[in-house]
This record gives C-alpha cells, structure tokens and sequence, in this order.
C-alpha cells in the first residue's frame, strides 16, 4: 500500500484511485507541495477543486462534489479533458497565462459546470488562482467559491413559476401538448427567442425535436428532425455526461463560430441565433432528451437560468413521460374492451374483506345492465346466478376460497330475463396468514356452446332411439 501517512484521515479518498495510471503517479512520489495542497483542499468544509499538472488532475472535498451532480460519484482523479474539452483548453490557457493569480476565464469556462454551487447566491463567484511551483511556474489552478454584493434571489418568482408549471401539465393528456405548453413557458419565463425540447434516440442517431416556442411567431423554425452526424462531438459527448452545454455567444468579432463546439451545434442550424442553453435529461445514466434555449444576440447566463431551465426540463419530461403512460394504459385498456367484446368476456375483482365486487363494462352488457344496475356487493354477484344453480356455484366459490382457484359453469339471469350459461374462472389472492383477501376472475358467456352440446345430446338421444325402434322392427320381421 502506498505510503499515505501524513494523508491518513483522507487516505480512503485518494485510494479509490489507480494513481499509477494517472500522469502524477502513485502517491508515494508526490511532491510536498502536492501533498500539502491536496490536504488542504479534501479537508476545506467549503466547496473547493484542485486541478493540478498538466492535464489538469481534479481533487475535491464532499461540499464541491454534491454539485458535481450527475459526475459526483465519479470524478475525483479525472484530468478536466475528460469533462469538457473547452473547459481543458481554457485550463491549458489558464497554466501559460502570465497574469499573476485570478484566471477569470477558467472560471467563465467552470461555471456551465458547478452552476449548482451559485443558485441562489446572491454575487456568489468562482474564484480560479494559480498554484505557482518553485520555479515560478504556474502548476495547477484551485478554486473556490466566493461571495459577493448583490440582490437576493427571486425565489418566489421561480417557484411560483414551477408550481404553475406542474399544474398546467397536469392537466394535460397529450404528451405533444404537455411537450408544447412546458417549453412555451420556460421560454416565457427566461424571455427567450426561442425554446425546444428534442428528443434523443441515440441507436437511430436522431434528435426528433417537438414544437418548438419562438417569442416572434414569424421567425422560421429549426427542423424537427437533426441526424447525429457527429456522435463524438464535443456537444453531444458533454450532454451524454449530463452537463449542460452553455454558449453566450457563437460568434467572435470576425463572426466565425467562437470554438469547435460551436461549429457543431450550428451545423444543425436553420435560423440565425447567438446565444445557447442546452440541459440534457437523463434517466439511469442515459440522454433522453434535451432543452434547448436560445437567444438571438448574446445572453451571458446565469446560474439561476440554469437551475430553472434544468428544474422544468425536468418536470416537463416527467409530465410527458406520465401523459404516455396514462395514453398506453388507456390505449390497453381499450383494447381489452375490444377483446372481451368480441369474445364475451366479463371481469369481475371481489374484495372478500368488505365483500365489494367490481365489474368490466362487458358484465353489464352480458346481462342487460346499464351502468350502476348492478350493486357492488358478493350479494348482487349470486343474485344473478339462476336459482336451480346457486347451490352449486356458492360451493365452488367457498371451495376456491380454500383451494385458491374458481371453475365453474352456471346459468345467470339477463334482466331481460333471458336465461344464458357462463364459464367463470378466477384466481384467490391470500394475506400473509393464509386468509383469501381477494377473488379475481372473469366469465364467458358459453351459452352457444353449451346449447350446441345439449342439440348434438338430443341428437344423439333421438339417434339412439331411433336405432333401437329399428332394431326391435328388425327383431320381430325375422320372427
């Protein structure tokens, strides 16, 4: 084991990590000042990172790594190219910059990444110094948050916002419309040009973009339909790792796209724009979506914006994800009222503690019912059962009531009065002490079938007797 001794109340942090696969090497061979500078940091209370050599080697404390987010558990040890490869060549540019402490352009290109650190923080900052080495060279950038003058956070207005949000999906059915109405309103509430949400199908290397909100109705909309041409692309590689993509603008002075990313992302264009927000959506580790919000000039974002578009992409995704849940649900349900229709079948589901019985629509329609005829009780269920056969169905019941399964076959009466036979079935569901709580089952209506058997019984009766008259006239001819 690797000699941590003056480590020891943080050692279970550093060891998670192979050092000798890292450009540092194992740590025995750091350095004193290294060690010195990584001890501070993983035992600050307040949110702090360490990017040290020359790619950029990440150590942070458990306050930092809370807002890390989806990256949390993973992080500590990477060299920062592994996050953003904008944010590693402004890290690159931060190690050669001459100026003597504070890199604000490292910090600028940070905060798309630790926004969760500022929400909510009235002139909070990432302050990025330089670690200057023994020759003066510059050998890694610490950072930390600071707090400054500024207003108090519009708390209420962003919450408002969202419960407003929640309860106009809710009323929604449609997931296109819940998809339309969410992305209206955070595109509202940002005074955003534009506001989308695409959806992600990274097997058919597509994004199928949904209605999109544009502030001026005129403008002419983006496509619907983006091929991933690009799937290793650095905007695409950063949302996959559940970090937003943040451009305030596009452009530099000459007007040709600010970085590589940037060329990326206009490639997909259709519309001019300048400024961009991306949140991605992931559920179990996989990009599910994206919103996108975009400016027609130059918008530096805000922590506060990023919270606020990542809080509703959230929400509206989840809205939509129930909307087509409850579309299927509806959509199964539907077709099993098909099914038993056409097969006329009935389900019934008795609560035997309270002794309840619920019924499919196709019941009533079985025995001539309109709904709510039929009571809701064990009572209403055998009032329906002819009376020459209740006998024999009370019994199978209280039979699948210890034997666990119903089968039987009786005649009920339509209200019409009309006589028909069913096939009932049903499953008996027992609490933990063995008590049956619950019978589920369903009946057919086999009248045609059984009155089929009991035609081809007299058929055969008739045959027989006939056979039997002919044999007696046979019998006394040859007497």
């Amino acid at each position: 084991m690797a000699d941590v001794s003056d480590l020891q109340d943080i050692s279970a942090d550093l060891l998670r990590v192979d050092w000798s696969a890292n450009e540092l090497g194992p740590l025995s061979g750091w350095d004193l000042r290294l060690r010195t500078m990584v001890g501070f940091v993983l035992r600050s209370a307040p949110p702090i990172c360490l990017f040290w050599g020359p790619s950029g080697t990440m150590f942070f404390n458990a306050a930092w790594q809370d807002a890390l987010g989806p990256l949390q558990s993973e992080a500590f040890g990477w060299q920062v190219s592994a996050l953003d490869e904008p944010l590693a060549a402004a890290y690159r540019d931060a190690l050669s910059s001459s100026a003597a402490y504070e890199r604000p352009a490292f910090a600028a290109a940070l905060t798309p990444v630790m926004w969760r650190l500022l929400v909510d923080r009235p002139g909070a900052s990432l302050s990025c110094r330089a670690v200057p080495g023994e020759a003066g060279q510059v050998e890694g950038i610490l950072v930390q948050r600071m707090s400054g003058p500024g207003s108090a956070p519009d708390l209420k207005n962003r919450s408002v916002f969202l419960l407003q949000l929640g309860d106009a999906l809710s009323q929604q059915e449609d997931p296109e419309i819940v998809q339309a109405i969410g992305t209206r309103m955070l595109g509202q509430m940002l005074y955003a040009d534009r506001a989308s949400l695409a959806e992600i199908d990274m097997e058919a290397g597509v994004a199928r973009e949904g209605m999109e909100y544009r502030r001026d109705a005129e403008a002419p909309p983006h496509e619907t339909l983006h091929r991933l041409q690009k799937p290793g692309g650095p905007a695409l590689g950063l949302l996959n790792k559940g970090l937003p993509l943040v451009i305030s603008d596009f452009a530099q002075v000459d007007g040709e796209p600010s970085e590589a990313i940037a060329s990326e992302i206009l490639s997909y264009a259709v519309a001019p724009f300048r400024a961009q927000l991306s949140v991605p959506v992931m559920r179990k580790d996989r990009l599910e979506a994206v919103m996108t919000i975009r400016f027609n000039e130059p918008h530096p974002w805000t922590a506060d914006e990023l919270a606020i578009a990542h809080d509703a992409s959230s929400r509206i995704w989840e809205a939509m994800e129930r909307a087509r849940a409850q579309a299927a649900a509806r959509q199964s349900e539907l077709r099993l009222r098909i099914a038993q229709k056409a097969a006329r079948v009935a389900t019934f589901d008795w609560q035997i503690g309270d002794r309840s019985v619920i019924w499919s629509t196709e019941a009533l329609n079985m025995l001539g019912l309109s709904t709510g005829a039929l009571g809701g009780t064990y009572e209403d269920w055998i009032a329906t059962i002819h009376p020459d056969d209740l006998s024999y169905a009370t019994n199978q019941i209280e039979w699948a009531l210890e034997d666990g399964e119903l089968e039987g076959e009786w005649r009920v009466r339509r209200a019409d009065g009309q006589v028909i036979w069913v096939l009932v079935r049903g499953v008996v569901d027992k609490g933990p002490m063995g008590r049956p709580k619950r019978l589920t089952g369903a009946q057919v209506d086999v009248t045609d079938r059984v009155r089929s058997e009991q035609d081809t019984r007299a058929l055969i009766a008739d045959l027989s007797s006939q056979i039997a008259e002919l044999r007696r006239y046979l019998g006394k001819d040859e007497t």
